[in-house]
């Protein structure tokens, strides 16, 4: 053994070992935690009034403001009284919305929960 060469520390390398299972420990622990959050499944949003509806915040996320001015116009859609035709063109309306993307705005995937509803109400598979 060179004199100049200094032994290898046996607990050093144990702390080491330990410190890099610790973040390895702490790594998973955060990724499992992210992955449930971003594949926890939607909530169910559609209530009985359809026209008035809460949807958790994302980001990025559909427009807040656009999609508030749909379902403002939905209100009406969902009197019992609407015309075929005025029924057939709020269906169509909201079959083909298209929201803006924003950096924070309402869960798509929860809008689009609800929208589907929507559009099973107004084409009659769920009389109101």
């Amino acid at each position: 053994m060179d004199p100049q060469q200094t032994p290898i520390d046996v607990g050093t390398v144990l702390l080491y070992l330990t410190i890099a299972a610790g973040c390895w420990l702490v790594f998973w622990l955060v990724r499992g935690w992210l992955r449930a959050r971003i594949h926890r499944p939607v909530p169910p949003s559609v209530t009985d009034d359809l026209a008035h509806a809460t949807f958790p915040i994302s980001r990025p996320g559909y427009s807040m403001r656009d999609v508030n001015e749909l379902l403002d116009r939905a209100q009406a859609w969902l009197l019992p009284q609407l015309s075929d035709a005025d029924r057939a063109a709020a269906l169509d309306q909201v079959s083909n919305a298209r929201f803006t993307t924003t950096r924070s705005g309402y869960d798509p995937r929860a809008v689009d929960t609800h929208l589907d509803a929507l559009i099973a109400r107004l084409s009659g598979a769920h009389p109101g």
